[in-house]
C-alpha cells in the first residue's frame, strides 16, 4: 500500500514535469527558429506575410511552436509478431 507521502511525491513530480516540459520546448523552439531563420527566414516570413501574418520574427515563431509542442506529444504503437 502506498503511503500518502509517496502519492504526494508522484503528484509533485508530475506537476513539475507539466511545467518544465513546455518551457524546455519553448526554449528549444526559439533556438531552432532562430537557426532556421538564418537560412530560410526570408522564405518563411514571406510566406507568412502573404497569408496576412506580419511583424513576427523567426525566433518568436519557433518559440510559439515549441511551446505548443510541449503539450502535444505523438504516441505510436507497434505490434510484434512473436
Amino acid at each position: 500500500m502506498k503511503t500518502a507521502i509517496e502519492i504526494a511525491l508522484v503528484g509533485l513530480i508530475a506537476a513539475l514535469a507539466l511545467i518544465v516540459i513546455p518551457i524546455l520546448g519553448a526554449l528549444a523552439g526559439g533556438l531552432g527558429g532562430w537557426i532556421t531563420g538564418i537560412f530560410f527566414g526570408d522564405l518563411i516570413l514571406g510566406t507568412l506575410a502573404a497569408c496576412g501574418v506580419k511583424g513576427i520574427s523567426m525566433w518568436q515563431l519557433g518559440l510559439t511552436l515549441g511551446f505548443i509542442s510541449g503539450f502535444v506529444r505523438s504516441s505510436s504503437t507497434s505490434q510484434s509478431s512473436n
